[in-house]
């Protein structure tokens, strides 16, 4: 991914937003196997910083979220279990709020993009007209 054309070119002409977007989410997945490795507190709480500062440039930034918290839930169950087994209660009680917040935030500015748009009807010409 280093390499990828589509990576190295805009962040040769661009030092700003897309090199700290391609940062944070390098940032997320060396958090997250490090955190594998050697589990602590302070590991989780940057990743979520970090994708706090991921949407600072462009909302796309949820697709690395969405691939990710699936894909950690799909191939690392055991982890996420040992994570929410091993935090306190209030902890546990913060993340639900604050995934039920995201949750709603996102469905608060994506419902009304998606209902504003219509598909376009097929125009046919009556038999008079053709």
């Amino acid at each position: 991914m280093a390499l990828d054309p589509a990576n190295v070119f805009p962040s040769r002409l661009d030092w700003g937003p897309t090199v700290l977007t391609h940062f944070f989410q390098a940032a997320i997945l060396a958090l997250w196997f490090s955190y594998r490795n050697k589990p602590g507190t302070w590991k989780m709480v940057l990743i979520f910083i970090c994708f706090g500062l991921g949407f600072f440039d462009k909302f796309n930034f949820v697709w690395l979220i969405l691939a990710f918290v699936i894909g950690i839930s799909l191939c690392y169950a055991d982890s996420l279990k040992n994570i929410w087994a091993s935090s306190p209660r209030l902890a546990r009680h913060i993340a639900v709020i604050l995934a039920l917040t995201a949750l709603s935030a996102t469905l608060y500015f994506i419902l009304p993009v998606l209902l504003h748009f219509h598909p376009a009807r097929r125009h046919t010409m009556s038999l008079q007209m053709k």
